[in-house]
């Protein structure tokens, strides 16, 4: 009886081990990859490159380099957390005076794959890519859609008039009613696409916040675009022109909103201070965006805008009383290097050159008086449209204890050379090369220019990110500082 009951027991718990063995065999586990492969007619380069944006929380913009073989195929994975919406870019080649970028859009899901077929002959006709177009595999419909739709809303002749064109031809009002009409071109596109394909949710909801973002950027920068088309005229702005911007409402999950949403946070939260800062408003970056946001949602945004505008008020949001650890260990994680960016802490230490090939170190150079330091490029016309601003401040304060550097970022010194010659720019004209600039790069988080340094007499940063030679707030940082 004894040896009946043993030899049933032993039976039960072999059952009981089959099938906990075949539930975990049966049981998925999650895919973290994407797979992207293709095959390219007409394409003579042996590298593509993709550009994607992950949208989790506080994920930054990637790129990855992937190899083509003589035969045009590829294939390559991505390990991601979240979907991406991603641009292969196979180079960009002239015909006519006119660039051709040679780019293939997807959206994907962790797990999807997707398989691209196209012809790259873009000298033979522009739409080849477009007229070509295979995709195959499970991301496949997203990404159909997000061809399409650049091939509906992006031609050149729509560059040109949303970007230029409408810009100097229409007066302010038209011009409103001409960005929402776009818009709501956009907004109808994709419902009456999405009525007849099964598009992510995701997606969706992506596309809709890029078309009224879009909409809502064009409209903020139009006061300065007709000026700047316009050689200095300014727009004549009805008192309601600014109407729609309390009408914007920014989410209040930025979880997974990704880095373009993101972007336009920030723009528009800094521009709508610059608009009230205009009223009289006094109280600062931080006082005001407590105003626009709350709870998670804020700290989710500094967390980012640090990546943007290094300050240490807003670093300090993040010590270890702030209210989320885990934006607090993103922001240690991404950011804690940038420490040496504070206020007190001493200028990075580079070299840098004259036009006449003389050599300047950072420790001779920022040393003494003021430093006020303009890093700048002969492409950059921001940067340009601040020189007769610096101008402007070199006599005003040319018995001040300031000095004034100009640091060029080009890539090749010859054009600095020649660009400082022609405009014949005087002052202290400087230039990085590559090693250097890394230097200053890193040092200053310089993820843009025109951007403005200010260090103190001990060669010590004052800020980092100092106003513009436009900006009023420059000359009561001056006046602060008894210079």
């Amino acid at each position: 009886m004894t040896s009946k009951n043993t030899l049933k027991l032993l039976i039960v718990k072999s059952i009981l081990i089959l099938l906990a063995i075949s539930s975990c065999t049966d049981k998925k586990v999650a895919d973290t990859k994407i797979y992207i492969k293709g095959k390219l007619s007409n394409y003579d380069q042996e590298q593509g490159l993709i550009k994607y944006d992950e949208y989790g929380l506080l994920k930054k913009t990637r790129k990855k380099n992937f190899e083509v073989d003589s035969t045009g195929q590829f294939s390559f994975s991505i390990e991601v957390e979240k979907p991406i919406k991603a641009t292969l870019d196979f180079g960009r080649v002239m015909f006519k005076g006119n660039g051709n970028n040679r780019y293939i859009y997807v959206y994907l899901k962790p797990g999807d794959s997707i398989d691209i077929k196209a012809d790259m002959d873009v000298l033979s006709g522009n739409d080849i890519i477009k007229n070509s177009l295979q995709l195959s595999g499970s991301g496949a419909v997203n990404s159909l859609f997000v061809n399409q739709e650049d091939y509906t809303f992006n031609s050149y002749a729509q560059r040109r008039h949303n970007n230029y064109l409408f810009i100097v031809e229409k007066d302010a009002a038209a011009y409103i009613k001409t960005v929402d009409s776009i818009r709501n071109q956009k907004l109808a596109y994709i419902k009456d696409y999405q009525s007849r394909q099964p598009l992510s949710d995701q997606l969706v909801e992506i596309s809709k916040d890029e078309y009224r973002n879009l909409a809502v950027i064009r409209k903020m920068n139009y006061p300065s675009s007709h000026k700047n088309y316009t050689k200095g005229k300014a727009p004549i702005l009805p008192n309601s022109y600014y109407d729609f911007v309390p009408n914007v409402k920014i989410s209040k999950n930025l979880e997974e909103k990704g880095l373009p949403y993101l972007r336009f946070v920030h723009y528009f939260i800094t521009n709508k201070l610059k608009l009230e800062e205009k009223k009289g408003y006094n109280q600062g970056f931080l006082n005001f965006v407590d105003q626009e946001l709350t709870g998670r949602t804020k700290y989710i945004y500094l967390a980012y805008s640090l990546g943007v505008d290094f300050k240490a008020e807003v670093y300090n949001q993040f010590d270890e009383d702030g209210p989320y650890d885990d934006l607090t260990k993103i922001v240690a994680d991404k950011y804690g290097h940038l420490e040496k960016m504070l206020p007190g802490k001493p200028s990075p230490v580079a070299n840098f050159l004259g036009i006449e090939d003389k050599l300047f170190t950072s420790t001779n150079l920022f040393k003494e008086s003021y430093t006020y330091i303009d890093l700048w490029a002969t492409w950059c016309k921001p940067c340009i449209a601040e020189f007769p601003y610096i101008e402007k401040l070199k006599k005003q304060y040319k018995d001040k204890n300031i000095a004034f550097v100009s640091i060029s970022m080009d890539k090749n010194k010859s054009d600095w050379v020649n660009y400082v010659k022609d405009k014949k720019l005087d002052g202290i004209q400087l230039w990085l090369d590559k090693e250097n600039k890394k230097i200053i790069d890193d040092g200053y988080n310089i993820t843009m220019i025109p951007r403005f340094v200010l260090l103190d007499p001990a060669g010590k940063i004052v800020s980092a990110n100092a106003p513009r030679p436009s900006d009023e707030k420059l000359i009561k940082l001056f006046d602060e500082l008894d210079i």
